[in-house]
């Protein structure tokens, strides 16, 4: 079991996307943020800044892009060894499916941690393109990463449920875009309640 899993940790830690994909979606964040920066006034900026529309989509994004990484994550542990072949070996081994399950999961733990740490960091810097106080930036990152954490975790148990009945495109619709396409359309539904209804009348 020990051997089998520093063997997954080793698969997950030689590919590139491992790290590219959560530093690319930050990346898009730091843009977005940069964007708007230049765009406005000082002022303005941080008068959006404490808006709840900006908490709102902070926290969406966050939610989105935790969903997101979590499927490339999940992915990677529980097929990828069974794409090269590993999974027969094991069998010959006298290895239980039970530990390859739970090695899997620990895994994708610790591969999940490392792409919100990462993706945090990321956060992290667009908070102090602002600017934020550094201690504020801080904080803001740190409850990004708690967050990040929370929705990975759901994700993680939603992975270990289905990954042993479907096929790895269906598994990624299950973990990323389903959730996905819930959070927008909440969001959806949210802003069309909040949007104020116009009257128009005309005269006769």
């Amino acid at each position: 079991m020990g051997a089998f899993f520093r063997m997954q940790l080793k698969i997950y830690f030689r590919l590139a996307s491992s790290y590219i994909s959560p530093l690319v979606i930050g990346s898009f964040y730091i843009i977005l943020v940069t964007c708007v920066r230049l765009a406005i006034g000082t002022g303005d900026v941080q008068r959006i800044l404490d808006s709840n529309q900006y908490i709102e989509l902070s926290a969406n994004f966050c939610m989105i892009a935790s969903f997101v990484i979590s499927s490339f994550v999940t992915q990677t542990f529980f097929y990828r060894y069974k794409n090269e072949g590993i999974e027969y070996l094991l069998y010959s081994k006298p290895i239980r499916r039970k530990h390859i399950f739970f090695t899997n999961v620990l895994a994708s733990v610790i591969g999940l941690i490392i792409s919100m740490a990462l993706m945090s960091t990321m956060f992290f810097i667009s908070q102090l393109i602002i600017p934020f106080k550094f201690t504020k930036a801080l904080l803001s990152s740190l409850s990004f990463f708690g967050a990040g954490l929370l929705c990975a975790t759901l994700a993680l148990g939603i992975a270990a449920i289905v990954q042993n009945f479907v096929e790895s495109k269906v598994f990624q619709v299950i973990v990323s875009v389903i959730p996905v396409l819930g959070i927008m359309t909440l969001g959806f539904i949210k802003f069309s309640s909040g949007t104020d209804v116009i009257q128009t009348t005309y005269p006769a």
